[in-house]
């Protein structure tokens, strides 16, 4: 009688990829950061500072973004100019901390910074990850 000796090697091929897959995103998420403070417009410096990005390698995904909330303002614009139509419909004042003088404003443009990016960054990022990944 023939005997097959069966090996299990998934947890071997499980922490591979983990491990591929851990400093994958930390390479991934570093360019688009990068990228992003390229797109950030300068006016203090504060938001272009703030980007980051924070790996959760239990869900093995990375999260870039921003605490600062002009980030959010600038992504995805205010006022008559928010993206997703929900801004103020009226012009408002301000007081810009640099000079201390008053604006009105009817809103900012979305520039966003981030979502370029990710457009930007998105095909190397895929041709890499096929690259690593495919030998696996």
């Amino acid at each position: 009688a023939m005997s097959i000796e069966f090996k299990d090697y998934t947890k071997i091929v499980l922490q591979k990829i983990h491990e591929h897959g851990e400093s994958f995103l930390e390479e991934a998420g570093g360019v688009i950061e990068k990228q992003t403070k390229q797109n950030t417009k300068v006016d203090t410096g504060q938001t272009k500072g703030s980007w980051t990005h924070i790996i959760d390698a239990e869900k093995m995904e990375v999260t870039i973004g921003s605490p600062n909330i002009n980030a959010l303002y600038e992504e995805l614009g205010t006022g008559i100019y928010a993206l997703n139509g929900d801004g103020r419909k009226t012009k408002w004042v301000y007081k810009n901390p640099k000079d201390g003088k008053f604006y009105t404003t009817v809103g900012k443009k979305p520039r966003r910074a981030l979502y370029n990016a990710y457009n930007t960054k998105k095909n190397a990022i895929i041709r890499e990850a096929k690259r690593r990944f495919g030998e696996l």
